[in-house]
């Protein structure tokens, strides 16, 4: 009975063991847990409610001739970011995305500045400076590996956030079709890398770049990342203890049983 007493403990200690480690998120290249925030990132998040709510009291070629323009010095800044990217991050899979932005946005430039002209006599379009961008580039230029690979995250997620939040007015205001689908374009495609940016950061860093607190609520499309972690995440916690006392009560009643037999022998 006691060698049964002693194997039964053991199996519940290596069971627990595995409990606690079952789900457990993959070693990270750092430790940073909170978001880094870069001077001009403020100016950068108000130039975008700023341009939100000039959008707001547009309609019709008003709207689309400053949407557009908006979206080209947009896109123009997010090319900038991503070449230093491009050249500067360690994950292959974060240079990759940083290619395809310049890709892209760059085609999505051209389109602009296409329709600009054709449409309403424009082929210089405004010089439209980003709030905060020449002093978050001068940061960024100063980080390397997973420092610059962090403040790459929160910067360009926010500012595909910017994108989406003007993208998502074109409906009711826009008339052209051509300029309905690219903004549906935008909101689909931006809404996709800023997914897979959160899961990087998260996954790799351990922090969220658009928590609850900036405005990272329930996205469309987008599991909310709120709390720490996205849909179908390692369990917490909690309910690691519920299944470990759950493992030990069913061994416990096992081995009862079993000294049970071993009594009526």
């Amino acid at each position: 009975m006691r060698r049964l007493t002693i194997l039964t403990l053991t199996a519940i200690i290596a069971l627990l063991g595995l409990v606690g480690t079952a789900g457990a998120a993959p070693p990270k290249d750092t430790t940073v847990t909170t978001p880094p925030m870069l001077p001009g990132m403020d100016a950068m998040m108000a130039q975008n409610e700023r341009d939100v709510m000039e959008l707001m009291g547009l309609t019709g070629k008003d709207f689309e001739i400053a949407y557009m323009q908006m979206m080209r010095a947009h896109h123009l800044a997010a090319i900038d970011m991503a070449e230093m990217a491009r050249d500067k991050a360690v994950h292959p899979a974060l240079k990759d995305l940083a290619r395809s932005i310049i890709t892209d946005q760059q085609r999505e430039i051209d389109q602009l500045e296409g329709w600009l002209k054709t449409w309403y006599g424009i082929s210089q379009p405004a010089m439209m400076p980003m709030a905060g961008m020449d002093a978050m580039m001068a940061a960024m230029m100063r980080l390397n590996g997973f420092e610059f690979e962090q403040a790459f995250l929160q910067m360009m997620v926010h500012h595909h956030q910017g994108a989406v939040d003007m993208s998502a007015l074109a409906p009711g205001r826009a008339t052209r079709s051509e300029v309905l689908q690219f903004a549906s374009g935008v909101i689909r495609e931006q809404l996709r890398e800023i997914r897979q940016m959160r899961d990087w950061a998260l996954d790799w860093y351990g922090f969220d770049p658009l928590p609850m607190s900036h405005g990272g609520g329930s996205m469309p499309g987008m599991p909310n990342t709120g709390a720490g972690g996205g849909a179908g995440r390692a369990t917490g916690p909690a309910t690691q203890t519920i299944v470990g006392f759950a493992a030990l009560g069913a061994l416990l009643l096992v081995g009862g049983l079993r000294r049970r037999r071993v009594s009526a022998r």
